[in-house]
């Protein structure tokens, strides 16, 4: 009987944790999807001899992340 009832609650929760994360509704996260964005990214450097390293990584990054003219 035990093991009946143990079996029963592991699959409810089961199924409800199914049911919930697959529920099709419209959340925070999907809303934004359309919309760009300006961000601004601030590094602080402490070694400035690495400075045009970092900006031709930055550059490239940019490139690859948005390739549409900002």
């Amino acid at each position: 009987m035990k093991k009946a009832l143990k079996h029963s609650l592991v699959w409810i929760l089961m199924l409800s944790v199914i049911a919930g994360c697959s529920s099709g509704g419209s959340g925070a996260a999907g809303e934004d999807e359309d919309k760009p964005q300006d961000v601004e990214l601030k590094v602080f450097m402490s070694f400035p001899r690495f400075k045009d390293q970092f900006d031709a990584y930055f550059d490239k990054f940019k490139l690859r992340c948005w390739p549409r003219k900002i």
